[in-house]
């Protein structure tokens, strides 16, 4: 006998991009990481004021599905570009691009993710952790004398 698993362990987050307005694509979906999800659907029962009173009663009837729910996504330098796609949109270029600025992008980033993200734990455990001797002070103390 296998392992007890927990329900939805399995799961798969797959997302892609429409290249036009309500129609799903065929392909090119991409494999996301995600932390948790409280995704769900519900189908409530239609409620009138109006409708349904008296001697003729109204059958009841289902409102339209109701799709709500959260999933967190951590932040994942693999994934970044594709979150940012989401949310601003395809990239635009002009024809008169300045090539030696775009050349150098890539080594940016890279600078930024072997130097700049290693600190951000460090960074984390000060900002949570380090307010006691700030706080510690009077105002004297910390402005000198008005």
């Amino acid at each position: 006998m296998g392992k007890t698993r927990a329900y939805g362990a399995d799961c798969v987050l797959l997302a892609a991009f429409e290249a036009s307005y309500g129609v799903p694509p065929a392909d090119g979906y991409t494999r996301l990481s995600f932390k948790e999800c409280s995704l769900g659907a519900e189908r409530p029962l239609g409620y009138d004021p109006l409708l349904g009173q008296g001697r003729d009663a109204q059958d009841p009837y289902y409102e339209a599905v109701k799709d709500e729910g959260d999933v967190g996504v951590p932040l994942d330098t693999r994934a970044l570009g594709f979150w940012l796609k989401g949310l601003f949109g395809a990239p635009a270029t002009s024809g008169d691009a300045d090539t030696a600025f775009l050349s150098a992008k890539p080594l940016t980033a890279r600078f930024y993710a072997t130097h700049v993200l290693p600190k951000a734990a460090a960074l984390r455990e000060t900002v949570v952790n380090g307010s006691a001797s700030v706080m510690a002070l009077s105002e004297e103390q910390l402005f000198g004398a008005a």
